[in-house]
């Protein structure tokens, strides 16, 4: 019973193997190793940036991301970082170093750096740079503090 039960699964198995391709319509039945190989174990590590810059069919150079939503065509997706870098990228054109940044819910929290400059002067910078980021970042509560 055993045998016959091995013969029968030896037969299963060898009928799996089969050609795809029957010799009557003149296609060679060869495989090139690297198709096994991509076949069984996919681009690899070092071929994801490669893959993924690499195919351009789907790219959308038009109006990109023009509404505070984060749908957009573009390969890129926006996320919070890209939002914390633009805050300080709107600080740092204004001559005020940032400290921290954190996105909070619906809130950003910045903390910023400015020396040499008087009080008054602080008070005004940063009602300036309140009303700046708050135009540029409109999706948000903008908590800003200036220390000196």
């Amino acid at each position: 019973m055993k045998r016959a039960l091995l013969l029968i699964t030896a037969i299963f198995m060898m009928s799996a193997c089969s050609l795809t391709n029957s010799p009557e319509t003149g296609q060679e039945n060869t495989i090139e190793g690297n198709r096994v190989a991509y076949g069984l174990l996919g681009p690899g590590p070092i071929n994801y940036g490669v893959i993924r810059d690499d195919v351009d069919e789907y790219r959308y150079d038009g109006m990109i991301n023009q509404t505070p939503s984060f749908r957009t065509l573009d390969r890129h997706r926006q996320d919070f970082g890209d939002d914390k870098d633009k805050v300080r990228t709107i600080l740092l054109q204004e001559g005020v170093q940032p400290d921290s940044v954190f996105i909070i819910g619906k809130d950003i929290w910045v903390n910023a750096t400015l020396q040499n400059v008087g009080q008054k002067e602080r008070e005004q910078l940063q009602s300036d740079l309140q009303e700046l980021l708050t135009q540029a970042m409109q999706r948000y509560d903008i908590h800003l503090r200036i220390n000196p």
